[in-house]
């Protein structure tokens, strides 16, 4: 992690807050969200504008977001920088926030989760890693929480000889053809 990485905390929690800094920081991770500027008419035709405008209120809003009662926010402090260095290398670090703070808010045990997150570093980058990347992923994550038990612990590969038990395993399940062929598609 740089030394740039461990200053949001306290620019976070600082009583006197330093905009600019948050603002450089966020822009330095690439936590902005990109705004597109209202068309503009010019003698007649339409004009797009050069380039989007971008802001980081809206991740701060996020940030701000994650965690609202003091035990939450607490739990978040030390995880803060981590997080954001996690989310800053995903492929897309502004959709993986958002992802985030979805996900959070789905989540029932905030404090729970973020002391997790913070003990799991491996999870903590699988997971930041999947939301940046893929938005289906993410809405089912979202909607059915108990999925992270899979980002929880790293794949094990399988031998060709246990892949067939497997298989034959989840034959065995179905009690007609059609069911052992549902239960073959899902092993």
């Amino acid at each position: 992690m740089t030394s740039s990485m461990t200053s949001f905390s306290a620019l976070w929690q600082a009583e006197t807050r330093d905009e600019t800094g948050i603002h450089e920081l966020l822009l330095q991770l690439g936590l902005f969200e990109r705004i597109k500027p209202p068309l503009v008419k010019k003698r007649g035709r339409i004009a797009a504008p050069a380039e989007p405008q971008i802001s980081t209120r809206r991740a701060l809003q996020l940030i701000e977001g994650l965690a609202r009662p003091d035990a939450e926010r607490s739990a978040l402090l030390p995880l803060i920088d981590a997080l954001l260095h996690d989310l800053a290398h995903s492929a897309d670090p502004f959709r993986a926030l958002l992802n985030f703070s979805r996900l959070a808010d789905a989540v029932e045990d905030k404090t729970s989760f973020f002391i997790e997150l913070k003990e799991h570093p491996t999870f903590r980058s699988r997971l930041c890693k999947m939301l940046g990347f893929s938005q289906a992923l993410s809405d089912t994550l979202e909607r059915q929480t108990e999925l992270l038990d899979y980002l929880r612990h790293k794949a094990k590969p399988v031998s060709r000889p246990q892949l067939r038990s497997l298989a034959r395993e989840a034959w065995k399940n179905g009690t007609n053809r059609s069911e052992k062929m549902d239960a073959l598609r899902r092993f």
